[in-house]
């Protein structure tokens, strides 16, 4: 990654649940640059250990992720407590995509709703939704 691009930033926190989100975006990374203009990475729990084959860059677990949020043009998470904190309170352009089921997540998720940035499903996460989901949170802070 060059150090001027604009890049979407996935990030699922410690649990591997999330793996599923960073397939659905290394299925669609090479659309996500295309349609979106931003170069899609990954920052990695400490628990994931995984490569992607399709473009998704991958930056290994780190605790501070908050410098990565702060330069990325669109963060996509699950709803992990301490992320949507750090994203809410500085107004990221974000997406969210909370575990199912998981009635923490689905209550940290309600809380975002009020910035207005979208939430997704995993049960029926796709590419398009994904890409759709990019647009829309950064056309709402741009608002």
């Amino acid at each position: 990654m060059q150090e001027d691009d604009e890049f979407v930033l996935f990030t699922v926190g410690g649990t591997k649940l999330g793996l599923e989100l960073l397939r659905v975006a290394d299925r669609a990374s090479t659309l996500i640059k295309r349609e979106t203009g931003l170069t899609p990475v990954v920052l990695t729990g400490p628990r994931i250990n995984a490569d992607f084959t399709n473009g998704l860059k991958l930056v290994r677990f780190t605790p501070d992720a908050l410098p990565y949020f702060a330069a990325s043009s669109c963060v996509v998470t699950q709803a992990g407590a301490s992320t949507l904190h750090e994203v809410s309170m500085l107004r990221f352009p974000c997406v969210v995509v909370p575990i199912e089921n998981h009635w923490e997540q689905l209550a940290n998720a309600r809380k975002l709703k009020k910035y207005g940035f979208p939430i997704l499903r995993y049960l029926v996460l796709n590419e398009k939704m994904l890409i759709d989901a990019i647009r829309a949170s950064q056309a709402k802070l741009r608002a």
